[in-house]
């Protein structure tokens, strides 16, 4: 027996209060004058025997009702398979959780993990009684419409169990727990119970999520394969930084071993705009995995999209990956600064006279209109030899990386120091300058490149990782900074201090060469890394204001500004099955916006402006879910509180001995409403054979 209100136990003390009031009022003797007792001796036995027993009858019942009363408060349960026809008169709160995330859709005994799971769903909808109720949710999103529904009826029960789908989020086993927990917790129900069927993927447990629920009955129904084979394509990144028709582009593809079974000689293939530009192969060992190279050739200019995929195996769902990203048609590129000759040296390696259609097309601004120039629509702003920089300036600069512009600076003799470092450095966040490096004085020896960070995206195309040999320049002019933490060192002089460095601000890009173009001051210009470097750090920097890849994994929120020149347009969503949805901007303090968060299928999402592609995200599985690896059991129990319910068990039967099977309050009220009966007609009888023994005279208890 349980007691579903134990704290109402301590009540049971009140029952103390009738014998407490009965020897604290029992009827005092009187001395009444009379002239013999006699004949009275034997009448006054009889009655104080017959008033002594009612007196001990009504404190045992009075004593009884109280105890009654108290139980019944405190709702004694009975439990177990031995009250199994009571049942029915204890109610039961469910949540049943099924796991929907693709790694069920894996195959073991003919039938789907998936269908395993729903299967013993419906067993325990069999299970249910009049009266009870359960909750549906899964473990891929736990704020549907069906996961806040209750069902009472066993049928409709089964129907939205059948009606569930694979989704493609990721599994949150923490989430959906302590979403059942939250609506058990509101039941008043007899008994509360959750039911998890998943195969329970490690990855898919973060934190202790039910360590504050240990009054509800956690059960776990494990669902899982013995023997997998399964190769997952775990990411689909572009590498090539500057993109441009024509020109060979080069995109890595990480392939993993998920299973449990040596993969060999498994194809990959990747399409570009649905035709195939490049195939390999890959073999791997279980737990490993693999990054593959492919270079194709780019052959038209605008959005695009590419997938890559490999041959069918346990899991198809990973088998896939797609990639969206855009080929400009140029690179607007605008140039300030206070040296003619360097902005001739820049222009001349970002347009080569031989060139009819320049890729960059570059503008000079003046430094006084900077402010106002950095709000129009240039991609890439380069700021060369500058030397006093104002608040307003600054301000224009970060407003212009971060609607994701590339912003590069190369500082010279001109440069202000305390400029930079007093307005520019803390607007951008950019290392303070430090000391100069070398001396400004011509014919002096100077220091040269050392390290190279030729895996950069910068040199994406221009150096292969084995052959990085070039004549390198010979610096005399240099600023130092005065730290170096929070920036990406691309390029290192001789001496370790940084000569290129980059700082990232969302999809805006600002680059800082620390050394001068000036002939008298280096020979770089001379030199044939200069026309690489250069529009390779344009190219990248301008890469994030043209078109930045966007990839989210399935069921992440789209986000999109909206351009001005945009915002009276009609918006709308093509999904990956084709599917348009229509969209309303939402206007905020920042501007119009769009959000779009039915992303539950992977593949490419358009935004469409009138017809016309404004945006494309790429929306993928989180590679996680591929891990097949499970929690271990002991870690189920102790950090989450989850009973296993053992497979060769009959589900039903298991659930039937694990229920408080009916409370006995009701019992007790009755039972205590019989009692208070008999107390009655036993106190109307004691008052009246008391007045009869006092009209005689004679006064029970003397």
């Amino acid at each position: 027996m349980n007691f579903l209100n134990p704290l109402t136990l301590f009540g049971l003390f009140a029952a103390v209060l009738p014998l407490l009031i009965h020897l604290l009022t029992r009827t005092k003797s009187r001395i009444i004058p009379f002239s013999s007792l006699l004949f009275l001796k034997q009448l006054e036995n009889q009655q104080n025997r017959r008033l002594r027993l009612r007196q001990l009858l009504l404190l045992i019942l009075r004593t009884c009702i109280i105890l009654l009363l108290v139980l019944a408060f405190a709702r004694p349960t009975l439990k177990g398979r031995l009250n199994k026809p009571f049942v029915s008169d204890a109610k039961s709160t469910i949540a049943v959780i099924i796991d929907n995330s693709i790694s069920m859709n894996r195959v073991e005994a003919g039938n789907t993990l998936f269908d395993s799971a729903k299967s013993s769903a419906e067993q325990i909808a069999d299970v249910m009684q009049p009266g009870d109720q359960v909750f549906l949710l899964t473990t891929t999103d736990t704020s549907s419409e069906l996961s806040h529904q209750n069902f009472f009826d066993p049928a409709a029960l089964k129907r939205a169990i059948v009606s569930l789908k694979i989704n493609h989020r990721m599994t949150d086993f923490s989430a959906v727990l302590a979403a059942a927990n939250h609506r058990l917790r509101k039941s008043s129900d007899v008994n509360k119970e959750i039911y998890l069927i998943a195969d329970f993927q490690e990855s898919g447990f973060h934190g202790n999520a039910v360590g504050n629920m240990p009054s509800i009955p956690a059960y776990a129904l494990i669902k899982n394969t013995k023997n997998d084979q399964n190769a997952a394509l775990q990411s689909l990144m572009l590498k090539s930084t500057i993109l441009q028709r024509g020109k060979i582009a080069e995109m890595s593809a990480t392939v993993a071993n998920t299973g449990s079974q040596t993969i060999n000689n498994v194809v990959l293939q990747l399409f570009v705009d649905d035709n195939m530009v490049a195939q390999t192969d890959f073999q791997l060992q279980p737990g490993g995995a693999a990054v593959k190279m492919m270079r194709f050739t780019l052959e038209r200019e605008g959005f695009s999209s590419a997938f890559a995929t490999i041959e069918d195996d346990d899991l198809l769902d990973d088998n896939r990956r797609d990639l969206a990203f855009c080929v400009p048609d140029f690179i607007r590129v605008g140039i300030a600064g206070t040296s003619a000759a360097e902005a001739t040296y820049i222009r001349l390696a970002l347009q080569p006279e031989q060139l009819d259609r320049p890729f960059f097309q570059v503008a000079a601004i003046s430094s006084s209109e900077l402010s106002r120039e950095a709000a129009m629509p240039y991609d890439v702003l380069i700021c060369h030899n500058m030397d006093q920089v104002d608040p307003e300036t600054a301000e224009a600069f970060l407003q212009f990386v971060d609607r994701g512009g590339g912003l590069i600076f190369i500082l010279g003799e001109n440069t202000n120091i305390r400029s930079f470092n007093s307005i520019l450095a803390p607007k951008l966040n950019l290392p303070k300058l430090g000391e100069m490096i070398g001396t400004l004085s011509r014919g002096t020896s100077g220091f040269s490149l050392g390290e190279v960070d030729l895996a950069h995206p910068l040199f994406s195309g221009v150096f292969e990782q084995e052959e990085s040999s070039f004549a390198k320049p010979v610096f005399r002019f240099a600023v130092s900074l005065q730290q170096q933490n929070d920036i990406d060192v691309i390029l290192r002089y001789s001496n370790g201090d940084p000569f290129l460095f980059e700082k990232r601000r969302g999809t805006g890009r600002i680059l800082v060469m620390t050394s001068s173009l000036q002939p008298e001051f280096t020979d770089i210009t001379r030199r044939t890394i200069f026309a690489p470097l250069i529009s390779g750090m344009v190219g990248y920097a301008g890469a994030g204001g043209v078109f930045s890849p966007q990839q989210m994994n399935a069921g992440e929120i789209l986000r999109q500004k909206i351009p001005q020149e945009k915002i009276n347009s009609s918006f709308e969503i093509e999904r990956p099955d084709r599917q348009f949805d229509r969209l309303n901007a939402l206007m905020t303090a920042n501007g119009a916006w769009l959000y779009y968060s039915q992303t539950d299928m992977p593949g490419i999402y358009k935004l469409l402006a009138d017809g016309a592609v404004l945006q494309q995200w790429t929306v993928a599985l989180d590679p996680r879910e591929s891990n097949f690896t499970a929690i271990a059991i002991d870690e189920l129990k102790k950090q989450f509180a989850l009973t296993p319910i053992p497979a060769d068990v009959e589900l039903s039967d298991f659930i039937m001995a694990q229920r408080q099977g009916t409370e006995l309050w009701k019992w007790c009220i009755g039972l205590a409403l019989i009692l208070l009966i008999i107390e009655m007609l036993l106190y109307r009888e004691k008052g009246e054979v008391s007045a009869d023994v006092q009209r005689a005279g004679v006064m029970p208890g003397a």
